[in-house]
């Protein structure tokens, strides 16, 4: 496509998909408090309010995660497991719950039950996953108890190992989301595709009848005449944006949301 942008929106939504936020300068949990009577000009404002913030904040940068929790979207695991036996599942988080991460996040993206998270570091693990996996959209996560299996669910945060050339010098900068596939931009290595590519969503051919559980296909794209420097996935279609301005699509487009006349 010749149209030249500055920033590009999430491309769609989708139902039951996680929610998380990065949180700045926080120093303490959540507090629940109500509102104070000050600034009242109506009935209702007395309403429920969450302070995240202490009196004397400290630079520190944490992880907030709330909503469907069944699938691991959430990464933690006692939603879904238990960890005593007088506590039931639990299939929603209501409120902002904090996810404790070893390394500074610094790019979230949520799919169809999936969540992926990603940090500048230059540790050669700079991407993780949880939920939903039944497509390898975060990867291929190896069984435990059978060494030539995968897990269809992962229920905390685990790495998603990449096929980097340079692993200590390449920065992840940003992580995408869709139905069932996920985009990776790193800052020289380009973007990598993983999941499920039915409609060539993952920026590759089509391969009739692939099976895309237990993949351990990550796509290097590099089919750009600039460096990409935003991604976005929708539920089933992906967007690349070039620093030059230039927007690229692919996937599925029978509603117009590649810019296409049919799907790629």
């Amino acid at each position: 496509m010749s149209c030249r942008l500055r920033d590009l929106a999430l491309c769609g939504t989708m139902r039951r998909a996680s929610y998380l936020v990065l949180s700045f300068n926080t120093k303490f949990m959540p507090v629940r408090h109500l509102a104070t009577a000050v600034g009242k000009t109506k009935q209702g404002d007395d309403l429920p309010t969450f302070q995240y913030v202490g009196r004397k904040p400290r630079r520190k940068d944490r992880v907030f995660v709330w909503g469907y929790s069944y699938t691991g979207a959430l990464g933690i695991p006692s939603f879904v497991v238990p960890d005593t036996g007088r506590k039931k599942p639990k299939q929603y988080q209501l409120t902002p719950y904090r996810l404790d991460m070893d390394e500074k996040i610094s790019s979230a993206a949520c799919g169809y039950g999936f969540t992926l998270l990603s940090s500048k570091t230059s540790d050669v693990t700079k991407v993780w996953g949880m939920g939903l996996n039944k497509d390898s959209q975060i990867g291929f996560h190896r069984s435990r108890r059978d060494r030539t299996k995968g897990y269809e669910y992962i229920l905390e945060p685990s790495p998603v190992p990449l096929p980097l050339d340079k692993p200590q010098s390449t920065r992840v900068l940003q992580v995408s989301c869709g139905r069932a596939h996920s985009l990776i931009l790193t800052d020289n290595e380009g973007v990598f595709s993983i999941g499920n590519n039915s409609y060539g969503q993952c920026a590759r051919k089509i391969v009739e009848g692939e099976i895309y559980s237990e993949s351990q296909l990550i796509h290097r794209v590099n089919r750009f005449e600039s460096r990409v420097v935003q991604v976005e996935c929708g539920q089933d279609h992906s967007l690349f944006r070039t620093e030059q301005g230039e927007v690229y699509s692919c996937g599925w487009g029978a509603d117009g949301q590649t810019g296409h006349l049919h799907w790629l």
